[in-house]
């Protein structure tokens, strides 16, 4: 690869938006490299400095951030109502509103803001912000785009390329190029000296546009299928909007730019690039990369990759056999940087550390059940991939296997055929309980095309899974309670779904209702109800159907001896105590409600008067040191609990009695940390026994 001068060009910064460390506009600047006039309510301001660059409206418009000017620039990513009140609100505090419509005070006088004459021209506007912070801060960036598997492509690379550099790259599915310009804002600039972005979209264009901001060095694409073929139209659509790197460099002359391909997909194989390409294959054994020798080995999928003449044996923390094409493009891409063998090994270790979404290619255990989450994007290839994946994890003699599917969604006039020829294939696997969930079947059809036709998939295992109990449930509440009468610890539990609007938390709800944990908690723009009472703050989850309490608000001046948490706030249950909800508080007891299923991380860490601890049936899941740091804690009854994470009662110094109940089938090694006079009351036979054996802590 040719030269390159990295990092900040002076010359190019004509408006000055450099402070030294990262980018901060003025509002002149920001409306200058936007290409927009300022309005006259805004004239005294233009020497004030940007505070917020904003795509969404806040959740409160009616403060801003102080200290200068919050400036909106409206995106049709998502549906746009013009009759949310936030927006007049938002110009009413002050802030610049960039939008393609008027909006009048309940006077009906027109507010100051900037009216364009088309609803696209203020994400052009937004873009040219995004080039002018590429031009100036220059990063070599790798970008990474296809259907399926570009996060987990994307997670791979950053934990191989931050062995050598510190790099940036947004997280949370934040992929096109409205939401990656707005981080950019906010930190890109020193210490980064690279940038790896995962590029997606689902109508024409948007990875052009991402193309058109990045202005890539080198760029992946992972697989090209009929996902949002309803708003490409066709597959060849797909490929050319996936492929708009390799045009876009075209445009600029970017001779040095180089692409990392599956060419086991024919319509990647055959296209005609402009630049070069390095190919990556399973079956097509002509590639520059060719991977083998795939297996699963418990919670390692394993692979070999030749390349050159050499072979390099892999290992990564993920399930899915499909997943092999994802590390064999990362492997690729590290190998065409100069990365070592050893160092992309070193890096592929850090995929859990990386992969910071838990709905994502997560197999762990809860409740002695081994769970397998793979739930954001649903294709039939990655369904039956799964499938294969659930069926190669060993189970103990007696232990099933469930898969808890939802079907795929936007392919337009194929949508039920698919989805039903998909559920004629997963007969020929070995599951002992398929739970189908979804829309209900009098649902209106653009819920079923957007949620994925379910009962299609359901309908198709049905006529195949002869040897399978097949259930389908339109709730969370519904498919939570099959799972609870069907599992028990040693089986292994697929959660393979889509979790985007409008289902929201659907899947990962199962689980937590079923086994106490909190995955719904990671599921961006979680639908939330927030509340404050005169005790408490937190939020209502439809999904789960339960409370999170976030903030005790009479925490520092809470002098009984009694803690009680509500069972009902509003006639809804608490489900789960928030982290650090009750931390180093001075009651010597606590009731926790006949409600709550989980205690969450920290919640009562440091309640150093705590002294005996009873938690009913109801309380199944404590997460990461929930009781920690109770020093005078003696005694601990658990009556339900299911599953104890890492620390939960870490530094309880003076704890000597735990009785644990016959349910509970997890137990991290570390939960007892520092405990040094701890013996454990368990029935004989039980898995709390023979934990306590292989940890040397004696019965009682």
């Amino acid at each position: 690869m040719e030269t390159i001068n990295y990092g900040y060009q002076a010359d190019k910064d004509i408006y000055h938006a450099w402070n030294g460390e990262h980018f901060l506009f003025s509002l002149d600047s920001c409306l200058r490299i936007a290409e927009l006039e300022c309005p006259d309510a805004f004239r005294d301001s233009l020497d004030k400095p940007v505070v917020d660059l904003l795509v969404s409206l806040p959740a409160n418009a009616a403060t801003l951030k102080a200290g200068g000017v919050s400036v909106l620039f409206v995106s049709l990513y998502r549906p746009f109502n013009a009759q949310d009140p936030r927006y007049v609100q938002f110009i009413e505090a002050g802030g610049l509103l960039i939008c393609h419509k008027r909006f009048c005070n309940a006077n009906g006088e027109e507010l100051p803001s900037i009216v364009l004459n088309n609803p696209y021209a203020a994400m052009a506007a937004f873009r040219r912000l995004g080039k002018y912070m590429k031009s100036v801060y220059v990063v070599p960036t790798i970008s990474i785009t296809g259907s399926i598997g570009k996060s987990t492509a994307t997670a791979l690379l950053c934990g191989i390329f931050k062995k050598r550099f510190k790099v940036f790259s947004t997280s949370g599915n934040r992929n096109i190029s409205s939401f990656f310009t707005k981080d950019m804002y906010k930190s890109y600039g020193l210490p980064y000296d690279f940038h790896i972005q995962e590029t997606g979209g689902g109508a024409p264009r948007v990875v052009e546009v991402s193309a058109e901001v990045l202005n890539s060095d080198a760029y992946c694409i992972t697989t090209v299928r009929p996902v949002h073929i309803n708003a490409y139209k066709t597959l060849s659509g797909i490929m050319h909007d996936k492929v708009s790197f390799d045009r876009v460099a075209s445009k600029t002359n970017k001779m040095d730019l180089f692409g990392v391909v599956n060419i086991d997909e024919d319509i990647i194989r055959d296209y005609s690039y402009e630049h070069r390409i390095v190919t990556c294959g399973i079956t097509h054994t002509e590639a520059d990369y060719v991977a083998h020798s795939i297996r699963q080995n418990g919670r390692w999928l394993e692979l070999v990759v030749d390349h050159a003449g050499k072979s390099a044996e892999l290992k990564v923390n993920m399930p899915g056999l499909h997943n092999a094409y994802n590390v064999l493009i990362a492997y690729a891409m590290a190998a065409e940087w100069g990365f070592s063998d050893s160092e992309i090994q070193e890096g592929l270790f850090a995929f859990p550390k990386e992969n910071k979404d838990p709905r994502r290619q997560n197999l762990t255990e809860i409740a002695g059940r081994l769970i397998y989450l793979d739930c954001f994007n649903v294709s039939f290839d990655s369904i039956l991939s799964c499938m294969e994946t659930l069926n190669n994890i060993e189970v103990r003699e007696g232990a099933r296997r469930i898969a808890i599917l939802n079907g795929a969604k936007a392919l337009g006039a194929e949508l039920y055929s698919e989805n039903f020829e998909t559920g004629l294939k997963l007969g020929r696997y070995h599951v002992d309980k398929f739970i189908i969930v979804g829309a209900s079947t009098d649902a209106p059809r653009e819920l079923v095309s957007e949620e994925g036709d379910s009962h299609a998939l359901y309908e198709g295992v049905l006529r195949s899974a002869r040897n399978a109990s097949v259930s389908y449930c339109t709730s969370a509440a519904d498919a939570a309670r099959e799972l609870i009468e069907f599992s028990r610890p040693g089986d292994v539990i697929l959660f393979k779904g889509v979790t985007a609007k409008p289902m929201h938390t659907f899947l990962t709800s199962i689980a937590d209702i079923a086994f106490g944990s909190y995955y719904s908690s990671s599921v961006p723009n979680l639908p939330k109800k927030r509340f404050k009472t005169e005790d408490y703050k937190g939020f209502y989850i439809s999904d789960i159907g339960g409370i999170n309490l976030s903030e005790f608000v009479n925490k520092s001046s809470y002098k009984q001896e009694l803690l009680t948490v509500p069972t009902l706030i509003d006639k809804k249950p608490v489900f789960r105590l928030g982290k650090r909800l009750y931390s180093n508080m001075g009651f010597s007891e606590v009731d926790t409600g006949l409600s709550v299923q989980n205690i969450g991380d920290e919640a009562f860490y440091g309640c150093k008067r705590l002294k005996k601890l009873t938690l009913p049936l109801n309380v199944i899941y404590l997460s990461q040191e929930a009781f920690a740091s109770c020093t005078d804690l003696e005694e601990a009854i658990m009556q339900g609990v299911e599953h104890i994470e890492s620390g939960a009662f870490r530094g309880c110094s003076n704890l000597r009695r735990v009785e644990l109940p016959e349910c509970c089938a997890t137990i991290e090694d570390d939960a007892f940390e520092g405990c040094p006079n701890l013996t454990i009351k368990a029935k004989p036979r039980t898995y709390a026994e023979r934990w306590a054996k292989q940890h040397g802590i004696p019965l009682l």
